[in-house]
């Protein structure tokens, strides 16, 4: 079994899907952080999200149904077959394909790769404890958003594939703005279950964000160690405000946020005092 280790602990960023983490890590990207070598249309790494997979297919679940995760990582012993899993994938083919040339193999350990590297993809919230027993001291970034936006932009996607239900990721929950919505809840309490018991973590907001782009980013780069220099700049440029609480301006959506504006999630996050 290959042995993992590296000079420069990896960035997880973890965050329900529509929250931002596409921005996120596209912006950190113009700062410096590798994301790897063969991504998707959402900047998600293929080699990590092959893994996260497997991981799922263990708990017969699914990205829209994700907490069956939750049990298998209850048991120790599926727990540690699911580690035994993962280490055995990451091989020497498997980094040279997720790093590139920028990756020169060294007795099968990523210690000679120092540069800011990490990977994306929003299972991670569920199959973090995994990816911090590989990686102990990955730097872990969470990414929040109002859950009407999310459950919108969400829903929209959805509902909108051109193939319809054979679409190899169609979602039954997340046919209605309800499912889309108890969705958010469940990836968002998992997550901040996570923050709240790991150091090496940080939440931002992606309104946040929106809004002050400058100091988010200057504050994630002291995080993660990067420069504050003039790719931060750049980086900035590639903010829109007025993705910021979207759902303000659609009608459309307005009467979904009535019916759950008293959510006690949404209550405790501070987004029921929106305008």
């Amino acid at each position: 079994m290959m042995p993992v280790e590296a000079t420069t602990p990896p960035i997880i960023v973890i965050g329900m899907h529509r929250s931002g983490t596409t921005l996120l890590t596209r912006m950190l990207e113009v700062c410096g952080v590798f994301w790897g070598v063969h991504k998707d249309e959402y900047n998600e790494a293929k080699s990590f999200q092959a893994l996260n997979e497997k991981l799922f297919a263990m708990a017969n679940c699914s990205w829209d149904n994700p907490e069956p995760v939750e049990a298998l990582f209850a048991d120790p012993l599926l727990a540690n077959e699911a580690e035994t899993l993962v280490r055995r994938s990451m091989d020497a083919h498997f980094f040279s394909s997720h790093l590139g040339w920028r990756w020169k193999p060294h007795h099968h350990l990523l210690s000679n790769f120092c540069n800011p590297w990490g990977w994306k993809d929003p299972r991670n919230i569920f199959t973090l404890p995994v990816w911090r027993r590989i990686f102990p001291r990955a730097r872990i970034i969470h990414i929040l958003r109002n859950g009407v936006d999310v459950a919108a932009s969400l829903w929209r996607r959805e509902t909108s594939r051109p193939e319809g239900f054979d679409h190899p990721h169609y979602s039954p929950r997340c046919q209605s703005l309800d499912g889309c919505f108890t969705l958010w809840k469940s990836y968002v309490l998992r997550a901040r279950r996570h923050v709240s018991k790991i150091e090496n973590a940080v939440e931002i907001r992606f309104e946040h964000l929106i809004e002050k782009p400058e100091a988010t980013l200057h504050s994630l780069a002291d995080f993660i160690g990067l420069q504050s220099d003039e790719r931060l700049a750049r980086a900035v440029s590639m903010i829109y405000p007025e993705r910021r609480f979207a759902f303000i301006n659609d009608s459309t959506i307005q009467e979904f946020r009535r019916r759950v504006e008293n959510d006690e999630l949404l209550a405790e996050l501070g987004y029921c005092f929106l305008p």
